[in-house]
């Protein structure tokens, strides 16, 4: 059996999952199924918009899977910004580490 993902953090807009790496580097997966946003230009445009927040996290050696819900196209940029923010700070807390 391989790794497994821990379910880091749940909000109503993305679930992360993350597990450690034998990298010094953080690496990401964003998942937002034709279910959650049905047309193509909006599911790219929110997976760049979560890799340009993610580019700002520190490197901590995670491995780490997020998963997009269908809310997210009603929520605010800044609820979603606030959200990414204190994923950031539990996953920097179950690692032992602070900004």
């Amino acid at each position: 059996m391989g790794r497994v993902f821990s379910k880091t953090f749940s909000s109503a807009h993305f679930s992360l999952k993350s597990r450690g790496n034998a990298e010094k580097n953080n690496r990401f997966a964003i998942i937002i199924s034709n279910k959650a946003i049905p047309k193509s230009t909006r599911r790219h445009l929110f997976k760049r918009f979560f890799a340009n927040q993610l580019e700002a996290w520190p490197d901590i050696a995670k491995d780490c899977i997020i998963i997009v819900s269908p809310m997210i196209e009603a929520a605010e940029r800044e609820t979603v910004i606030s959200e990414i923010d204190e994923a950031l700070k539990i996953l920097q807390k179950k690692n032992g580490t602070t900004i």
